[in-house]
């Protein structure tokens, strides 16, 4: 039996895609209803698998564009503009049929726009890009007048939309997208990215133009029982048993219910199991962790390497489970650090998404297999 389906190591689409039904139900209704969502989240948490799956139920026009790596305003706005010929093409069928309407549209803005037919698609692009602000509006306002004219709901998901607030006139950027989702009733945007934090100052900070314009829905880790169902499930499509219950513990343990390392370690355990001829046991888990965080090895090192020693004894500590009240007179004194310091430190490693806190005032490392690698390699730090 093919199990790789169920541990998916890019996107959890069907049966693979668990525990997000509250999410899932929140999101179709937000976008039924036409308002525009937030997706809040550390990284790998499943936020495009969400809206993969959400569009697979709604079987609404949608598309998604990714503005990682988009340094400039204009490419901002190539990213946009992009976006929104793919939306008018999935929904204008017959694109002759709607390119008088869409070039009727762009001559009541205020700048030329060129609008034709290339191959079986619609285009159409800006002469000037003296303001980008602008064209991202019009661009916005065509895709949603011709929505408008079928009557038709869609989606344009906006991954990494953190970067926007790193270009030049952002300010004019943010402040044409929320002018745009003020008044659309058709096209409905979902925004999410890799710094929620930065993402929550956009769209948090009063004095933002995106400020309070989307409903935030967070995503939280997967319970460990629905984990244990779903092990037993895969277990029972693959080997006609439940999974070990120590196995299921182990796998547990490990990843800390964070969604990507659950997949990922629960897919080698499958592996290792198949390739020894019978289910897993308990060690097999430890052995293809041990294996994978020193294949991780390098690369966890570049993603430390720019951490400050400071930082890097504070990851230690909470990785090894020591991870309450960091700022008191014990670690001050351990690692010989003002309490203001130590806040400082523990600030930006939530800031870049290092570390979160979590109940009864403790941290906890997000990336697995950086706490792993620490607890193995870096107590020399203490």
């Amino acid at each position: 039996m093919d199990y790789d389906n169920f541990f998916p190591l890019g996107l959890a689409i069907g049966r693979a895609f668990l525990g997000r039904e509250q999410d899932q139900a929140k999101l179709i209704r937000n976008i039924q209803a036409a308002r525009h969502t937030l997706l809040l989240s550390p990284r790998k948490y499943g936020k495009t698998s969400l809206v993969k799956n959400v569009i697979y139920e709604l079987k609404c026009p949608a598309t998604d564009i990714d503005l990682f790596l988009a340094a400039t305003t204009e490419s901002i706005q190539g990213k946009i503009l992009t976006g929104c010929r793919q939306l008018i093409n999935q929904v204008a069928k017959k694109p002759e049929k709607w390119l008088t309407v869409l070039a009727e549209y762009f001559r009541t803005t205020n700048k030329h726009w060129s609008v034709g037919i290339k191959g079986l698609s619609l285009e159409f692009s800006p002469e000037s890009n003296d303001d980008v602000a602008q064209n991202i509006l019009d661009a916005l306002r065509s895709t949603e007048h011709i929505l408008s004219k079928k009557k038709q709901i869609a989606l344009l998901f906006i991954d990494e939309a953190q970067e926007i607030a790193k270009v030049e006139h952002n300010i004019t950027i943010e402040g044409a997208i929320r002018h745009f989702a003020q008044e659309s009733k058709y096209l409905v945007l979902i925004f999410s990215g890799s710094n929620r934090h930065m993402l929550a100052h956009m769209f948090s900070d009063n004095v933002r133009p995106l400020y309070d314009l989307c409903e935030q829905l967070k995503l939280e880790r997967i319970s460990p029982d629905l984990y244990r169902e779903y092990f037993d499930y895969v277990a029972m499509q693959t080997w006609n048993k439940p999974l070990d219950s120590q196995v299921s513990t182990r796998i547990i343990e490990i990843s800390q219910c964070h969604p990507k390392t659950v997949y990922l370690l629960s897919k080698q355990v499958w592996d290792h199991a198949q390739f020894n001829n019978r289910m897993p046991i308990q060690t097999d888990v430890d052995t293809v962790w041990d294996a994978y965080i020193d294949l991780k090895l390098k690369d966890t090192r570049y993603l430390l390497k720019n951490r400050s020693v400071s930082q890097i004894k504070l990851l230690t500590t909470i990785a090894i489970g020591d991870n309450r009240e960091l700022s008191g007179k014990k670690f001050q004194q351990k690692f010989n650090l003002t309490s203001s310091a130590i806040i400082q430190s523990l600030s930006l490693l939530e800031q870049d998404d290092m570390i979160e806190r979590i109940p009864d005032s403790c941290f906890r490392i997000i990336d697995p297999v950086i706490a792993a690698t620490l607890e193995r390699y870096n107590r020399d730090y203490l």
